[in-house]
């Protein structure tokens, strides 16, 4: 049974979310297929085609996947076809749909499939279902931007949430809600926050506000930096073929309490030598791990990085030890003629759950180099008690 909570009773309904230890890896797959009745692709003359939809995921073989631009049923077939569990909230109901499959109406919105069964099913309104619009039959005067859910649940003992924030003037208190239902969650139980975020990495309002929380984007971005920064990052759209070479990161998988145990990033999405949706699809294949932390990484040039270092903050789930590194790569190192690859370190406890500023000051020969430098390829490496964070490596020009 459907049910919409406001926000406030998040916090309270998310704690009871059990954590699971996982013994084998847990592959999640986020994926904005364009299944809009409108999303009619002329210019590229690829028509939608669910069969091709269903085989990019069967070959991906997820045991969770979050679909974005969707069709109830769509959603239905998909599920019934490859044997998982079929969740979708409508955002905006009733379109006209005279495609192959249609009922004659699509009932538009995001979707979960899951191999496992999805329990304490939550719906979260990012924006006031009053001031959006919820149906395609009824003309609103003024015009009022699409509503926007978050679908929430538990699944194999994973806390799953996806969305698809919009691009409209209420995209900022979207984002607000969307980083307001992930802090409600149990701090000690395996998070997922997967979909399409419609920002960017480098974005404030999302990535680095959830990196403070604990949350650590697994796909290569690294929060707060743009995607050509950081060396592990792909964009994700457009899907690349007729739809044009991919050139942003607006999808993204964060985890909080899980590790990376295989594969990671955009996938192709190519089904005959073309692609099924004008976005790539994003993996990760996680197993659980304690707790630790996250790191965002706020923009710097190279001359301020090297008087001050990197404006860095770790986000942690216990007061802990916490150990930080700022280290060249060795291409670096050996370009600027460095005797070390360590240019910083940085060494606090912290009290309780929050995130700290680390302090990572170059000494006085790797100022002088990294000043007179034009760019530089840096990692952070972080500990936080025992458990080592995931190496960040980014690239700093002037």
């Amino acid at each position: 049974m459907r049910r919409h909570l406001p926000l406030a009773l998040v916090a309270a309904l998310l704690a009871a979310a059990p954590a699971a230890a996982q013994t084998a890896p847990t592959r999640v797959m986020t994926w904005n297929i364009a299944g809009s009745p409108y999303n009619t692709r002329p210019s590229v003359n690829l028509p939608f085609a669910l069969g091709d939809i269903e085989a990019v995921i069967a070959r991906n073989r997820p045991d969770v996947v979050a679909l974005q631009e969707t069709c109830s049923w769509q959603v239905a077939a998909l599920g019934r076809d490859l044997g998982l569990q079929a969740w979708q909230e409508a955002t905006v109901a009733r379109f006209t749909d005279t495609r192959p499959g249609s009922p004659g109406t699509c009932d538009y919105g995001d979707a979960l499939l899951t191999r496992a069964d999805i329990g304490q099913r939550l719906r979260v309104n990012l924006l006031d279902p009053g001031s959006c619009k919820s149906d395609a039959t009824v003309a609103y005067s003024p015009p009022l931007p699409e509503c926007r859910v978050l679908l929430n649940g538990l699944v194999g003992g994973l806390d799953i949430a996806t969305t698809h924030v919009g691009v409209d003037a209420g995209q900022s208190g979207e984002l607000n809600r969307v980083v307001g239902a992930a802090a409600a969650t149990d701090p000690a139980a395996p998070a997922v926050l997967l979909g399409d975020m419609n920002v960017l990495p480098q974005d404030p309002r999302l990535a680095p506000r959830l990196a403070a929380r604990g949350f650590r984007e697994v796909t290569g971005t690294i929060p707060g930096l743009p995607c050509r920064a950081a060396l592990a990052c792909r964009q994700t759209f457009p899907a690349g073929g007729a739809f044009g070479r991919p050139v942003s990161r607006p999808d993204m998988i964060f985890t909080r309490g899980l590790v990376l145990a295989g594969a990671h990033g955009p996938v192709d999405v190519a089904v005959g030598g073309h692609p099924a949706s004008d976005h790539r699809a994003l993996v990760a294949d996680l197993v659980a791990a304690p707790a630790d932390g996250a790191v965002a990484i706020r923009p710097r040039r190279l001359r301020t990085v090297a008087r001050r270092g990197p404006a860095a903050l770790v986000g942690v789930l216990a007061g802990e030890p916490l150990r930080a590194r700022l280290l060249a790569s060795p291409s670096t190192a050996r370009a600027l003629h460095l005797r070390h690859r360590l240019l910083a370190a940085d060494t606090l406890t912290t009290s309780a759950a929050g995130h700290v500023v680390l302090k990572l000051r170059p000494g006085r020969g790797a100022r002088r180099a990294l000043a007179a430098a034009r760019r530089a390829t840096l990692s952070l490496d972080v500990r936080v008690g025992t458990s080592g964070l995931p190496r960040v490596t980014f690239v700093v020009s002037r």
